[in-house]
């Protein structure tokens, strides 16, 4: 595919996600020819729900029964909240601090329908002191650490080492799964990711442990009628940039997904839009400061304004944190050697070819080699 083709493809698809949350009515040239490269793009970045959903509006004909996949989306997040219910029910019993991160919560609040955002597994802060309750209390509702082998319909349990290697080289203790099985999407998994810190196993700075987050968190109710806590606003929009950032620089994602992916960007400005009134910018920044995170938190926000354009409110983020940042920070990619970009342009970092062949240019075989383990041994 020309790089021309791929731009043209990739500005329409931004378009469809700038219409989709503001309904200026955008005249949007899709047609029928473009369909299947949008549909690729979408697939690739994560956000084909949402283009889903913009081209049921018109006479664009899909393939395949995308009215039904919103409908499975729903349901399956259904089917693993009645699972994660038994195990938050212990938590509160308990008195466990905890926090549901990203998910439904923000399929509701930032794309106003959880089905328009599918993920593959459930986010969870916790206190690091309450590992062993919470180890034990998944045991008790039928959850084990591992991971879920959906080829073969079975669960991958993990070695004491693996579970072992976990807590040394990341931010979270081991997953824990569970399957089920139901009449209308059949085999399913639900797999929790415990955090104890926002930052990552490569972090340079002091690590931001869960502690404090989990003073400020929220009663909420999501659209299929379950109750949870979540973190207030500020303290949910640092821990969302936090983790775009490592989503966009560790090797690991870069590698599987052949670039950087559009969703973790796209949560980011559609929460921002979305909680507009709700969100305490002075507390917001007091936090970046706070932990010393301005560049990562400007990476992110830079980024956005170069894809969706400006927006005041996030324009305005963005000279608050410009003061503390290493704003060459856009140009490289990486969370421990970091490595440059070069000629590559941010918008061509989420689709062009050139980005693959930058990045396989730099990434040595020593880093190769612990690409390969954590794809073995954590995912």
């Amino acid at each position: 595919m020309c790089m021309r083709l791929e731009s043209e493809v990739f500005e329409l698809l931004i378009d469809i996600m700038k219409e989709y949350l503001d309904h200026k009515g955008r005249k949007l040239k899709i047609g029928q020819e473009n369909v299947q490269l949008l549909q690729s793009f979408a697939v690739r970045n994560k956000v084909d729900p949402v283009l889903y959903a913009q081209l049921l509006k018109t006479s664009i004909k899909l393939p395949g029964n995308h009215g039904e996949q919103f409908t499975n989306t729903r349901r399956l997040y259904l089917k693993r909240f009645e699972m994660l219910k038994d195990v938050i029910e212990e938590f509160e019993k308990k008195g466990i601090k905890y926090a549901v991160l990203k998910g439904a919560y923000l399929g509701d609040v930032a794309y106003g329908d959880l089905s328009l955002r599918k993920v593959n597994d459930v986010d969870i802060l916790i206190r690091q002191e309450n590992i062993k309750q919470i180890k034990e209390v998944c045991k008790e509702c039928g959850f084990v650490p591992g991971k879920a082998d959906r080829v073969n319909k079975k669960i991958e349990h993990y070695t004491r080492k693996q579970e072992i290697a976990f807590a040394r080289n990341t931010h979270q203790i081991a997953t824990m799964v569970k399957l089920g099985n139901d009449d209308v999407i059949g085999f399913y998994d639900t797999v929790i990711d415990f955090n104890f810190k926002l930052s990552w196993g490569e972090y340079d700075g002091e690590s931001i442990l869960a502690d404090e987050f989990l003073e400020h968190t929220e009663k909420f109710k999501d659209s299929n009628g379950y109750f949870y806590d979540v973190l207030k606003p500020a303290y949910n929009l640092v821990q969302l940039c936090l983790h775009a950032y490592k989503e966009a620089n560790g090797l690991f994602f870069l590698q599987l997904n052949h670039g950087m992916f559009l969703r973790a960007f796209l949560d980011i400005y559609y929460y921002i839009v979305k909680i507009d009134q709700q969100l305490d910018s002075e507390l917001f920044l007091n936090l970046v400061r706070k932990y010393k995170i301005q560049s990562y938190v400007y990476f992110i926000l830079f980024i956005i304004e170069e894809i969706f354009g400006r927006e005041e409110r996030i324009h305005s983020l963005i000279q608050e944190v410009k003061d503390g940042a290493q704003t060459n920070i856009v140009e490289q990619f990486g969370l421990e050697d970091k490595k440059n970009w070069n000629d590559v342009q941010i918008k061509e970092r989420f689709y062009a070819t050139q980005a693959v062949s930058c990045m396989r240019q730099q990434i040595t075989d020593t880093e190769n080699e612990k690409i390969q383990m954590a794809a073995r041994d954590f995912y």
